[in-house]
């Protein structure tokens, strides 16, 4: 298992008005990150790489139904919509962190999904 520094702030949801302690990743490529509970799980930009042109599907959805949400998102509605908000660089934490490789999927027909033993180690 890998750590992963990330921006710690309280943020607001401007769907539900819900707001909490959380985090906040900086990041400036196409990463992804997403959170269970306290469990973070990361996504490379450059896993896509491994998907032939044209694939059409986001690893979210396929997270989404074992509890996992974007770690920017509201953990009462899962709306994106975040009040703006500016991070203290002096206010970080390390997080223990696993990531999703190319291994993690198959395609069962027409469809992406994650493999049983990737549900099984990383992602229940």
């Amino acid at each position: 298992m890998d750590t992963i520094r990330l921006f710690s702030l309280t943020q607001s949801c401007n769907e539900c008005q819900h707001s909490w302690d959380g985090y906040v990743t900086g990041f400036s490529r196409g990463h992804q990150l997403f959170q269970k509970g306290e469990r973070f799980l990361f996504e490379p930009d450059d896993i896509w790489y491994a998907f032939p042109p044209g694939t059409d599907f986001t690893i979210a959805d396929l997270l989404a139904p074992h509890g996992w949400r974007h770690v920017e998102s509201c953990p009462k509605c899962f709306s994106r919509r975040l009040a703006n908000f500016d991070y203290d660089i002096e206010r970080t934490s390390d997080l223990p962190c696993v990531q999703l490789t190319e291994t993690d999927f198959e395609l069962d027909g027409d469809t992406w999904q994650l493999t049983d033993a990737a549900i099984a180690t990383k992602c229940s």
